[in-house]
């Protein structure tokens, strides 16, 4: 009956001992992480949570609550430059005050924050999917070629599936048209 008893106490046991194996590695990966810098898990989180927060805000049309995110989603990103989101933050800030702009009727500034948008190390979302093309769509539809040239140039530095793509929409806008393909890229509030 022990030995029952025993084998049965070891059987209910070993998920919990698997559980422990787990949750152990899971907080020496976050010692590894966070342990040894003056930043902790919480700012981390709060870092990530920044870029949906931006664009709710600004989908929400709290223009004064979006800026404000997207340069705090910009300030954070600094303690984050060996982080493989850095580039993100820096191209969804940027896209979000671009936007910002552009609804505020700053055309210039809308340019600018595009062209800093683009001004990132990429990461594995952008050099592989590509950037955010909402603004250069209504930069375009607006007559700012220049400028969208100058961005699709900038994002062929980092998206490397862009290859099939950009020579194709670079010859349609010099050609003073807008490319279809690129009005439909990443442009709808899903990918925001």
């Amino acid at each position: 009956m022990k030995k029952l008893l025993f084998c049965l106490f070891i059987v209910l046991l070993k998920p919990f001992i698997l559980l422990f194996e787990c949750f152990s590695t899971l907080l020496y990966q976050l010692y590894l992480r966070f342990g040894k810098s003056n930043k902790g898990l919480l700012h981390y989180m709060y870092f990530y949570g920044l870029k949906k927060r931006s664009y709710k805000a600004l989908n929400k049309n709290q223009l004064v609550r979006a800026e404000a995110l997207a340069n705090e989603l910009i300030t954070v990103a600094g303690d984050f430059k060996d982080d493989w989101n850095y580039g993100n933050a820096i191209h969804h800030g940027n896209t979000v005050l671009a936007l910002i702009a552009l609804k505020n009727g700053d055309i210039h500034q809308a340019e600018n924050y595009l062209l800093k948008s683009a001004d990132t190390i990429g990461s594995p979302q952008l050099n592989s999917f590509g950037p955010n093309f909402k603004l250069a769509n209504e930069l375009l539809l607006l007559g700012h070629r220049d400028v969208v040239l100058n961005y699709l140039s900038q994002v062929s530095k980092f998206w490397e599936m862009g290859d099939a793509f950009l020579p194709v929409w670079f010859k349609e806008i010099e050609e003073g048209n807008h490319p279809q393909a690129m009005r439909n890229f990443h442009t709808n509030k899903s990918h925001l």
